[in-house]
């Protein structure tokens, strides 16, 4: 397999993540939590009482033991940011997709240990889920009034991403739920 660099990468994330996951919002390298994940997504469940879920991928060519530890070390920060923060976000759905040019059972042993999800991109750079995350929850349910005034999320990071967010579905779709 020639050398490919993970941003190319990229849009099939997105892709997966609005057409199978049924994410209303995507971006790639979005500053969230003081950092920079690959992929996110977010998802409105629910009515009355919505819920914003965060799906969130890190994406890597695997290529030896180093860039296995730095995929789980860039998932660790971010799952304990999510759990120390006072979130937007409702749930926490952690990916790991790989495109592996050789394969190490330590990112599955991680994946299971862990509870995180992995995509698996095939050589032909189809995807392939091999494991479904569990997904941290916080039970976060958000009423029309968080939706009025952005200033109550702490995080600013998470805040531009509301924005975003709200611009990109659109208040009137966002106020049907409600």
């Amino acid at each position: 397999m020639s050398k490919i660099s993970e941003h190319y990468l990229y849009p099939k994330i997105e892709e997966w993540l609005d057409n199978i996951v049924g994410c209303q919002y995507t971006a790639v390298r979005k500053f969230l939590w003081n950092r920079q994940p690959d992929v996110i997504g977010v998802k409105l469940t629910g009515y009355r009482q919505v819920k914003m879920n965060l799906y969130l991928i890190e994406v890597k060519v695997i290529e030896s033991l180093t860039t296995v530890y730095n995929v789980i070390g860039e998932l660790e920060i971010s799952l304990a940011r999510f759990k120390k923060r006072s979130s937007v976000f409702s749930s926490l759905y952690p990916y790991i997709a790989v495109l592996e040019n050789v394969k190490f059972k330590e990112i599955r042993e991680y994946a299971d240990n862990r509870n995180v999800g992995i995509i698996r991109i095939a050589d032909d750079f189809s995807l392939v889920i091999e494991r479904e995350p569990t997904p941290l929850t916080l039970n976060k349910a958000l009423s029309k009034d968080h939706f009025k005034d952005h200033e109550w999320i702490i995080d600013e990071d998470e805040k531009k991403i509301f924005k975003d967010f709200i611009y990109r579905v659109g208040w009137w779709k966002i106020r049907e739920r409600l």
